[in-house]
């Protein structure tokens, strides 16, 4: 966190990234991915804590479940539309902004 929160570049907020559809469908089908095995996640436990008869149907961890569960479904919906969309026009170029190379984790940090 350092660096960041150390050196504020204002004009950061305004860049632009342009990709091509076919460059960026494979960051869509891959946050599509990860949405989709989240949510399946959640719904499986939700699911387990359901059927044990010593969980409270107002448990807390339940709701945060539901919570969780309409978060990652709707993130899911979102990046289907957008693989649909890359796919449709693999030649169109987008400008994505720096939080959108976030969100799709283009700019992957070294391992």
């Amino acid at each position: 966190m350092g660096q960041f929160n150390d050196y504020r570049n204002v004009t950061r907020e305004s860049w632009k990234f342009s990709y091509k559809g076919s460059e960026l469908v494979k960051f869509a089908q891959s946050k599509y991915d990860f949405f989709t095995k989240r949510e399946r996640q959640c719904r499986q436990e939700m699911a387990k804590m359901l059927q044990d008869e010593n969980v409270r149907a107002s448990d807390p961890k339940i709701e945060d479940l539901k919570s969780d569960i309409e978060k990652f479904g709707s993130e899911r919906e979102k990046c289907i539309v957008w693989v649909h969309e890359f796919s449709r026009k693999p030649e169109e170029t987008y400008s994505l902004s720096l939080g959108d190379v976030t969100y799709f984790d283009i700019a992957k940090l070294p391992a």
